[in-house]
């Protein structure tokens, strides 16, 4: 080999040896000034090269050439998104997790919050929708107790009369027991009133000549000898008058030692009487 060609080798070589030593200082000099996104530091140099901190609801890019809005259902601050937790989603600029519109009624799990249809409201820790319990009703995610007097309608989103014959406390109507009836707000059941009798909630006046049994479940006819006024039955005056004297005198006709014509005499008298009863009451 010719003393021009080795020259000509030894020249590519150097200049190869130099090239290669410049790419591994550059290199070195761009992993000196990088730095990590989300740090605190923000470095430059000669080389151009600058990392700074992404701003809360931002991080890096995947190559981290530049910052990008937190992903959907993410939240952070300091260049760190994380997912927020079940029962809550990121605010309007992706800061900080938590149930928006007020932050009640809604509920959601993988970061998202929806509110919760009508006759529903979150369970205790906001990650899902459950009915409102027994005796309360309401719409907007928000259920309430039925005041006294009403119950919640078929789907609780509002509450209502309890129907004929019931009574309430606590939002559940149930029908009041024979004999009796809702008082006039249908908070409790009632005894029927005097002079009248009914079941199913529900009282009536009893008709002329008859009056309530002992337990006002049904009307009776009025026994014999008595009358009717205002749903009772009662003696009239007369009749009973007539009666305590058909009584003394049975009394007096059975009295120990008493004579015969005295005997014979009340006898009489009470059979009188009990006829006259018997004629006129």
């Amino acid at each position: 080999m010719s003393l021009c060609k080795l020259l000509v080798i030894l020249l590519i070589l150097s200049l190869l040896l130099l090239f290669t030593t410049i790419i591994i200082k550059y290199f070195n000099k761009i992993e000196e000034f990088t730095t990590i996104y989300g740090s605190k530091t923000t470095l430059s140099g000669k080389y151009g090269i600058t990392c700074s901190q992404c701003n809360d609801g931002q991080e890096p890019n995947r190559d981290s050439t530049g910052c990008q809005d937190c992903p959907a259902g993410h939240a952070g601050t300091g260049g760190t998104c994380t997912r927020c937790p079940s029962g809550q989603e990121p605010n309007s600029n992706s800061t900080e997790c938590r149930c928006l519109a007020g932050h009640a009624g809604h509920a959601g799990t993988g970061g998202t919050c929806t509110l919760c249809p009508s006759g529903q409201e979150p369970n205790s820790d906001s990650t899902e929708c459950q009915d409102c319990p027994a005796g309360h009703a309401g719409t907007g995610g928000t259920c309430t107790l039925c005041p006294d007097g009403q119950e919640p309608n078929s789907d609780s989103t509002e509450c209502q009369d309890c129907p004929a014959g019931h009574a309430v406390t606590g939002g559940n109507c149930t029908l009041c027991p024979d004999g009796q009836e809702p008082n006039s707000d249908s908070t409790e059941c009632q005894d029927c009133p005097a002079g009248h009798a009914g079941t199913g909630g529900n009282c009536t006046l009893c008709p002329d000549g008859q009056e309530p049994n002992s337990d006002s479940t049904e009307c009776l006819n009025c026994p014999n000898g008595l009358h009717h006024d205002r749903s009772r039955c009662y003696m009239r005056a007369s009749c009973q008058n007539q009666l305590a004297l058909a009584v003394e005198s049975d009394r007096q006709a059975n009295a120990p030692g008493l004579p015969t014509y005295w005997r014979r005499y009340y006898r009489d008298e009470s059979y009188r009487l009990n006829r006259w009863i018997e004629d006129n009451c």
